[in-house]
């Protein structure tokens, strides 16, 4: 062989072999990159904002600004309460909904907002817009009046509502909210008729009710504990079928021959589509939480009744129940 063709063999030799190693690296490459899993964003990464659809001092919103002071320590960031209270609830329940399902905004609600106010009032929004995460607090209500009431017994206030057509005057919550369909479910039953006067939540009807606006209220035991104590409120009865345990003195209404009882929960929801596993994150926070001796006391303090449900078993309730307040509600309000 020629010199010059032996050269030209070695560089040709070289330049395949050096494609041969660019190849190999290149497919090397791909195949470590396919290989590999995609990393997971990191989460959470910063504040949970919790959207409460109700006014600053009712049930829903103290449960959550109670829940805030342990969600650092359970959920490795901090917790942030936005109440949008007004409209029946229905733009904050459907504030919820709209948010980016991320897993940074969650809401804590009732039932009411998705088996009760839909066949009330429009809603923009349906039971699978929402990601149900747990059951966290049962909702009770009560039947109260002010404290130098001339109404001693749930039987007097009965008695004087069926000799004065709607004279007296009730709230406890919004129109349409599960207080305003337990009022009017409570004169069917006991054959009175009141006027129903909506208030923003709880605590405004309470103060309703102590400035002479208001004859009777229902509420959520916590949401008067204070205003009980000092005498200023005095419940009657409770609006359910069993006494409440922390109320073991106060007869139930249905004891007294009128009976009222829609067990209903506090719920967290979130948008649908959230991560399984930022759900799960979620919702493993607060359950830890709800075992946290130092949360459970405050919360019994504050007359909250703690109690676990999962996402799914809520869901199936609110499926359930939906189908029947859509013939309970024009029974009771005549819709």
């Amino acid at each position: 062989m020629k010199r010059g063709n032996g050269r030209k063999a070695i560089r040709l030799a070289a330049m395949l072999l050096s494609l041969v190693f660019m190849s190999t690296a290149l497919l090397t490459g791909c195949s470590q990159k396919n290989d590999a899993a995609p990393a997971k964003e990191a989460y959470p990464t910063k504040p949970l904002q919790n959207i409460v659809a109700w006014a600053p001092g009712g049930a829903v919103d103290m449960s959550q600004r109670l829940a805030a002071n342990f969600m650092e320590k359970y959920f490795g960031q901090s917790m942030v309460v936005v109440n949008k209270a007004g409209g029946a609830a229905v733009p904050g329940t459907t504030e919820i909904a709209k948010a980016k399902p991320d897993g940074y905004t969650i809401g804590m609600n009732t039932y009411a907002s998705f088996v009760l106010r839909p066949h009330l009032v429009e809603v923009p929004y349906k039971i699978e817009d929402y990601t149900y995460i747990m059951g966290m607090v049962r909702q009770r209500l009560v039947l109260a009046v002010k404290g130098d009431s001339q109404f001693k017994t749930l039987q007097d206030l009965v008695d004087y509502a069926k000799a004065n057509p709607n004279k007296l005057k009730f709230s406890g919550c919004p129109t349409a909210s599960l207080q305003h369909l337990v009022g009017m479910d409570f004169n069917r039953q006991a054959g009175t008729q009141s006027q129903f006067v909506p208030y923003d939540g709880g605590r405004p009807s309470a103060v309703a009710l102590i400035g002479g606006h208001l004859d009777y209220i229902v509420v959520q035991p916590l949401e008067v504990v204070n205003e009980v104590k000092s005498g200023q409120i005095r419940i009657l009865a409770a609006l359910e079928k069993t006494r409440i345990p922390d109320l073991p003195d106060v007869p139930t209404a249905t004891e007294l021959g009128v009976p009222v009882a829609h067990p209903h929960m506090m719920i967290i929801v979130g948008p649908a589509g959230i991560p399984e596993d930022r759900v799960k994150k979620i919702h493993d926070a607060y359950k830890a939480l709800m075992q946290d001796p130092e949360f459970l006391k405050m919360a019994k303090d504050a007359g909250l009744e703690v109690e676990y449900k999962p996402g799914e078993e809520i869901k199936k309730e609110i499926i359930e129940m939906n189908k029947m307040y859509k013939e309970l509600v024009p029974a009771v309000l005549n819709k």
